[in-house]
């Protein structure tokens, strides 16, 4: 009896361990269930989260860049495009006014008309140094870092205001020899330092300020020193190396100087004159087509403000200033443009441009012809 009772709590005890192994698989598995949905669950958040990276992927981030930049281009071409219009618009302005109020002096009209007209047209031509002006101020200020040319053509909006059509080529030689200088000395500087002074720039402000002047100094050095080995000497590619545009910039600052001091305007009048064609002769030896007609109307401008300037008959003498001032307001356009940054800014650079584009093609085919 003892004996079953015995048998009887051993296989209980069985029964029961039986059972409770089984909950605890039955608990294990159901565990593993739960971290199994866990873990899917997991994945398919890093999933979504993945495609949601997608969307910010260093590519699109780039197109979206690019767009938010070409939108900044755009709106900064939109308004160089609306300045370039202005500028050739008051350039077109001046020199078809100067035209033909220079045939209107010589018609028999009133002189108090004749003078009323002449006013208008001297009003004229100043505005058009403005756009002029503000531009060449904005290349100093921002590409060259360079104080003198910056002043010069602050000086060209502002001098031509104290002058009128008989001695306004006279007045603004100050500002034309200021923002030449750094033409003049651009070699110079480069020879001592072609890095730190590539292409007339300069790294910093103070550069501009301290250096010009000691480039000016050694270049009249070489002159005093030996002046004929220095004024002969002409370079294939960079012609004088700047001596004659810097001899240019000082006669033309003196010219406007000595007149101010003393009103002789035949004495330096002439200066100017003679100032100009130092550094426009050059520029008739240019590569590029529109740099040579650049170079010989402004020559032609020097020529016919020379010839005004002997003239008593006022009306004569009006109408050889007015057709001066033309040139001399289209070769400032062409020079500019003569710049690789300006080279199709209206149609007359343009065809320049383009005529030059097509000899060289033409020239290419011919070559590969033969």
């Amino acid at each position: 009896m003892t004996t079953q009772i015995a048998e009887n709590i051993s296989s209980a005890r069985d029964a029961y361990s039986n059972n409770t192994t089984g909950q605890v698989e039955n608990i294990d598995l159901s565990s593993n269930s739960v971290a199994q949905e866990t873990n899917d669950k997991a994945n398919m958040h890093s999933l979504r989260d993945f495609d949601n990276a997608e969307i910010h992927s260093p590519i699109q981030i780039k197109k979206e860049t690019e767009k938010f930049t070409d939108k900044q281009i755009n709106r900064s071409t939109s308004l160089g495009q609306l300045w370039t219009k202005v500028d050739n618009l008051s350039t077109a302005a001046t020199i078809l006014s100067n035209v033909g109020g220079a045939f209107m002096q010589l018609c028999n009209f009133p002189d108090s008309v004749k003078n009323s007209f002449a006013n208008i047209i001297n009003t004229i031509s100043n505005f058009s140094f403005i756009p002029y002006g503000l531009d060449g101020m904005k290349r100093a200020f921002l590409k060259n870092k360079n104080p003198y040319m910056f002043l010069g053509f602050m000086l060209e909006t502002s001098m031509v205001w104290m002058s009128d059509l008989k001695n306004k080529y006279l007045i603004r030689g100050a500002a034309t020899g200021t923002d030449q200088i750094w033409v003049a000395t651009e070699n110079k500087l480069e020879e001592k330092d072609p890095i730190r002074f590539k292409n007339g720039k300069f790294q910093t402000w103070k550069d501009g300020f301290i250096e010009t002047p000691k480039a000016c100094i050694a270049m009249l050095k070489d002159i005093v020193k030996d002046p004929i080995k220095v004024l002969t000497t002409i370079d294939k590619e960079k012609g004088s190396k700047g001596y004659y545009a810097l001899l240019s910039s000082m006669g033309s600052i003196a010219s406007t100087l000595g007149y101010f001091l003393t009103g002789n305007e035949k004495i330096f009048g002439t200066m100017r004159d003679i100032s100009g064609v130092l550094f426009d002769w050059e520029m008739l030896f240019h590569k590029k087509l529109i740099a040579k007609a650049s170079g010989a109307m402004f020559i032609t401008e020097s020529v016919l403000d020379f010839m005004a300037r002997f003239i008593n008959q006022d009306n004569t003498r009006l109408f050889i200033n007015m057709f001066s001032h033309a040139f001399g307001r289209l070769a400032l356009q062409l020079y500019k443009a003569s710049n690789s940054d300006h080279q199709q800014d209206n149609f007359l650079t343009s065809f320049f441009y383009n005529s030059t584009q097509n000899k060289r093609v033409n020239n290419k085919a011919t070559s590969s012809t033969v």
